[in-house]
Parts: C-alpha cells; sequence; structure tokens
C-alpha cells in the first residue's frame, strides 16, 4: 500500500528497536512506547479526548515520534542488565504451563486482568456496552424474557448485562472458574438469575438446541478452531434462535501493527507488562493491552472467510454497526478517509439466525 508505506518501514524500525531494548534491560520503555502507539491505532481515544479523522497520515507521525523515542532512549540511558523473562522463568514452573491447553493458557492471561475489575466495570459497563453494539429492538426481540447462553464468558461482566437487559435466564460458560467468581458474587447481590459454568466452549455440556440465544464475544478467535467451535454454537442453538457473535478481522495497519505487537511482547512476561502499565497510572479497566500482547493464540479472519463459515452451517447472517465511536466497524461506516488502509476489514460483528 503506497499510502502506508512509510508507516511499514516505521513498523519494521519499531520492531527491531523494541528487541534490542528488551535484550539490553530496556522492557519497560517498550512496554510504555508500545502503549503509546498502539492507543491511537483506535478510531477514538478516549483517555486522550482524540478522534482519528485521518488515521494513516497521524499513525505514521506517531510511529516516527514512538521511534524516536526508542532510538534516544538507547543512546542516552545507561540501562541495567536486567532480563524480565528470565526471571519470570525462574519464579515460574513452565512445565506446568506446557501441559495447559491454549484455551486454559488463555483464560490465566485474562483472568490476571479481570482480578482488578471493581463492580462498576464488571456489571453497569457490560450493559451500556451491550446497548452501543445492539439495537435496543433487537435486545427486545433476541433476549428478553430468553435462556441465553454466554459462550466463553470470561469474567462474566455480559452474563451480569444480558440478565440485566431481560433475560429469562443466562448460562455463563468458561473453562476456568477463577475467571467468573466475582461475577458469581454480583449476581447473587443483585438477584439475577445467572449460572456459572466451568466447561470448554469446544464441547458445550448441553443438548442440542438448549438455548433461545447464544452470546459470543471475543471468545471464538482465541481457541484452537474457530469452526469446531462455530459449529457448537450451532449445536446448542435453538431452531428459530438467534445469536450475536464477535470476532477479529484482518487486514490494514491495525491489524499488522498487533502481529508485530505480539511477537515483541512474546518476549517480555505479562505480569511484567501489567506492572509497567500499572506504573505508567493506565486505568484497570483498559485490559485490551495486555491481553493483545499475551494471550497465546489471536485469529484473524477476513470477512469472506467468517460469512463461508456461518453459510457452511447453513446460519443466516447479517452485520451489524457497532456504535461505540473506539470500535472499528463504526468507523469504517463513517467514511473517513483512508479508513480501510488503516483498519481492513475492521471487526466481525454478527447477528446470526438458526433456520
Amino acid at each position: 500500500m503506497l499510502k502506508a508505506e512509510k508507516y511499514y518501514e516505521e513498523l519494521k524500525k519499531y520492531e527491531n528497536s523494541c528487541q534490542r531494548l528488551i535484550k539490553t534491560g530496556g522492557a519497560f520503555l517498550v512496554v510504555i512506547a508500545s502503549h503509546e502507539l498502539y492507543r491511537f491505532t483506535y478510531p477514538y481515544e478516549p483517555c486522550a479526548n482524540f478522534e482519528n479523522t485521518d488515521p494513516v497520515n497521524f499513525i505514521t507521525g506517531k510511529i516516527v515520534d514512538v521511534n524516536r523515542f526508542l532510538e534516544e532512549s538507547e543512546k542516552s540511558l545507561a540501562l541495567y542488565d536486567f532480563d524480565p523473562m528470565k526471571l519470570h522463568l525462574e519464579k515460574f514452573d513452565e512445565k506446568l504451563n506446557e501441559t495447559k491447553s491454549i484455551e486454559e493458557k488463555t483464560s490465566d492471561v485474562y483472568t490476571s486482568l479481570w482480578k482488578s475489575f471493581d463492580k462498576k466495570t464488571l456489571y453497569e459497563e457490560s450493559k451500556e456496552l451491550i446497548l452501543k453494539r445492539m439495537s435496543k429492538e433487537v435486545i427486545e426481540k433476541t433476549i428478553t424474557g430468553k435462556t441465553v447462553l454466554d459462550m466463553g464468558c470470561g469474567s462474566g461482566r455480559y452474563s451480569l448485562g444480558l440478565s440485566s437487559l431481560g433475560a429469562k435466564k443466562v448460562t455463563g460458560v468458561d473453562i476456568s472458574e477463577k475467571a467468573y467468581s466475582q461475577s458469581v458474587l454480583i449476581a447473587k447481590e443483585e438477584n439475577l438469575d445467572v449460572d456459572f459454568m466451568e466447561a470448554n466452549f469446544l464441547e458445550l455440556p448441553f443438548e442440542d438446541e438448549s438455548f433461545d440465544f447464544v452470546f459470543s464475544n471475543g471468545t471464538l478467535h482465541h481457541s484452537s478452531s474457530i469452526e469446531k467451535s462455530l459449529g457448537q454454537l450451532n449445536r446448542v442453538l435453538k431452531k428459530g434462535g438467534n445469536s450475536f457473535i464477535y470476532l477479529y478481522a484482518t487486514g490494514g495497519i491495525f491489524w499488522d501493527t498487533r502481529d508485530v505487537m505480539r511477537r515483541v511482547f512474546s518476549n517480555i512476561p505479562q505480569d511484567y507488562t501489567n506492572t509497567v502499565l500499572g506504573t505508567i497510572g493506565m486505568p484497570s479497566n483498559r485490559f485490551f493491552f495486555s491481553d493483545v500482547w499475551h494471550v497465546p493464540i489471536e485469529v484473524h479472519t477476513s470477512r469472506e472467510d467468517v460469512e463461508k463459515m456461518f453459510a457452511a452451517l447453513g446460519l443466516e447472517f447479517s452485520k451489524i454497526i457497532s456504535q461505540n465511536a473506539f470500535d472499528l466497524d463504526y468507523a469504517l461506516s463513517r467514511n473517513i478517509k483512508d479508513a480501510e488502509v488503516m483498519w481492513g476489514d475492521g471487526e466481525h460483528r454478527y447477528m446470526l439466525v438458526k433456520k
């Protein structure tokens, strides 16, 4: 892409500088610089009250500034000989970690972030996010008074939100009960009809056609098989039932930058990253930095491939556009200059119907 050629040249410099600094005691600088770059790859950065209306030119200028910071730090600072990954390996039993499935490792990454969530983040904000991504009309038609499965519920925050929006009963499943432990308490406090269950969504422990609605927000792309996960979603959904699904997309500066950052952070342990981000004052609910950088698997799919998977299962599908200014598909819908160069296919949010 000619419009993005300068950015990709700088992205190579960024990766090389980061790898050198990690080896020479500057991992904390890498975390700070990466945080600064990644936060501005989104259409809207609420903590800076910044709306990105010229994304390619802006992010190119930003990565030039970030690279200058990395280069000057490398030249100017006498860093200590410190390898955070070596310390991590000495502290934790990695042999035990190697026996875990991808889904279990993913749960560990997220659970370390969710434990700092307060009730507002888990309960109140989840409802607001659902309302920005699904219209009230759709919620009333497909969720209110219905039995709902939150497939890969994680912290359980969306299970709470779905219940508060009028679902008859919500069942949240995740591979580890420690992920949703706080939400269990909140459900009791708020008298919500929510059950949480430890289960692998690749092998859901439910009869066929058990639920009126299946909610899957940002989970299946972290599994070892999106196709198998979708098959399970389709199996437990009742005929005529509906589903909301969110999957990562591909293409553009945004997704390419994530790929590079994931390579960089494979050499920095997550607990170190979290400590640095906390030290610079990042709010605890902005977990999208650490999860992107450290989650063991992150599958990006094109719109064409996603829709082929839906069609193969006989699911009717319609793409929905989020009304959250932070979301990529919202920015793409507004015809912002060079939006596709910046955000590619955006994000995949769909309503599905099982006929």
